[in-house]
């Protein structure tokens, strides 16, 4: 089967230059369930060649068992054994070959033991031709054995894969579905970042691909997030009650803290950030580890319409089997996201961070600082005419007045506007996404 492989040329190319280097080479490719690492090594294998292993979860002498019968076909000489010697019989079978590549996904089912005489094997045996691929979706887990203080930590390529941003999952839908820039968005606003989230849609009704997928109790994407905090974390009720928090529109320290019940958020916060669920964000231009008005906000759009949407009728999807679609939650959900999508874009078009400014009096969708001054943006998820499109401006024009630095171009941003382009100073979603791509390097390869 021939699939889409979407902007991962840099991180291909990094692999592809630490395995061509001499010796043995170790690369760990890890990130969250579903967010590509099994597509990218696919990519790899079928560019270089190679040997596929996953590992199922189990003890230490069924995984090590079930290694080795994965590995025969292409070291006969391989035996069951301690991780030591299956390790050694590797580098063995590596040099007798003249090189051999090997991708083990969820490594980190193989435990500590295997980390540390993984690291004693490339102390030892710098020179065996043996390169591994090591890819890992428990976070938390894999962080342990390449952090500082872990054996792995210097002897290996990092790569931490995320999802897509908008604009990727865009280019993909495009590709897959014919979908419009707008189409595309709405899609991205409920199936979020994840390549395989996206490759679950069949149609360019975003509707019709959330009833299927996530408001169904049979769908793919109904339990995702409950099934990956459970594999993370180890307080799984404070966990989703600070992510239902934030989804509802609890967004400061003291408001979240209030409603889980905790006087102390920061290890709960920080490992949500880790595992790339949450983000941090300060006014544009204010110093983050000084200012104290960060917002937390859901950082991927399928986790946030899941917890505004899912998690608080939950008891409910149990008795009826699948869930109505509110659409008033639908539509205050993908303004946000429009919002939030328009920031995103922005940031490539300047290439600078982009962030909200906001005040005790004053909120500012979009401010992108620039050493020529703040390009400044109002967000409307509607369609205008120009009357209403002046309209807007000259509240922009206004609210532009409380920034603490210049304003060098003030712009709307609207679904669709009577007139819209580079020399105006509205643009529509269409024009946005044009100019972001313009600005972007996106590659776009198939592989079998």
């Amino acid at each position: 089967m021939r699939e889409l492989f979407v902007n991962r040329d840099r991180e291909l190319e990094a692999l592809e230059a630490e395995i061509g280097a001499e010796g043995l080479r170790i690369a760990l490719v890890y990130g969250r369930r579903r967010v590509g690492k099994t597509w990218l090594a696919r990519a790899l294998l079928s560019k270089l060649g190679g040997t596929y292993v996953f590992v199922p979860e189990g003890g230490r002498v069924e995984l090590a068992r079930s290694l080795v019968e994965r590995l025969k076909q292409t070291c006969r000489e391989l035996r069951p054994g301690s991780w030591e010697s299956i390790l050694e019989g590797l580098a063995n079978c590596a040099a007798d070959k003249g090189g051999l590549l090997v991708v083990i996904d969820e490594f980190q089912r193989l435990g500590a033991e295997f980390a540390s005489q993984l690291q004693l094997l490339v102390d030892t045996r710098p020179e065996a031709p043996l390169k591994l691929i090591l890819l890992g979706s428990a976070v938390s887990a894999v962080e342990r054995l390449a952090g500082v203080l872990g054996p792995l930590y210097g002897r290996s390529l990092t790569i931490r894969l995320a999802g897509f941003r908008f604009l990727e999952a865009y280019v993909y839908l495009r590709e897959t579905l014919g979908a419009t820039p707008l189409e595309a968005f709405r899609l991205y606003a409920v199936l979020g970042g994840s390549p395989y989230n996206l490759s679950l849609a069949r149609s360019r009704d975003w509707r019709r691909e959330a009833l299927t997928h996530i408001h169904s109790v049979y769908g793919r994407l109904y339990e995702e997030p409950i099934h990956i905090l459970a594999s993370e974390t180890r307080d799984l009720g404070t966990y989703t009650t600070i992510l239902a928090a934030i989804a509802s529109g609890r967004q400061s320290f003291s408001e979240i803290a209030h409603l889980a019940k905790r006087t102390s958020l920061i290890k709960y916060l920080e490992l949500l950030r880790s595992l790339g669920l949450v983000e941090r964000v300060v006014p544009a231009g204010e110093d983050p580890l000084r200012t104290r008005k960060a917002k937390y906000m859901i950082s991927d759009p399928y986790w946030d319409y899941w917890f505004k949407m899912i998690y608080p009728r939950r008891d409910e999807a149990e008795i009826t089997g699948e869930l109505a679609i509110d659409e008033d939650l639908a539509e205050k959900h993908m303004s946000v996201w429009f919002e939030r999508v328009a920031r995103e874009l922005v940031s490539r078009i300047h290439g600078v961070r982009a962030a909200p400014w906001w005040s005790k009096a004053t909120e500012i969708d979009i401010v992108a600082p620039t050493g020529k001054g703040a390009y400044v943006y109002e967000v409307k998820y509607s369609k205008l005419d120009s009357r209403e499109a002046e309209r807007e401006l000259n509240k922009l024009r206004v609210k532009a007045k409380a920034l603490p630095m210049p304003a060098v171009k003030l712009r709307l941003i609207t679904i669709e506007t009577e007139r819209s382009g580079d020399d105006y100073e509205a643009w529509s979603f269409e024009d946005l996404v044009a100019y972001a791509l313009k600005k972007s390097r996106i590659g776009v390869r198939v592989i079998d």
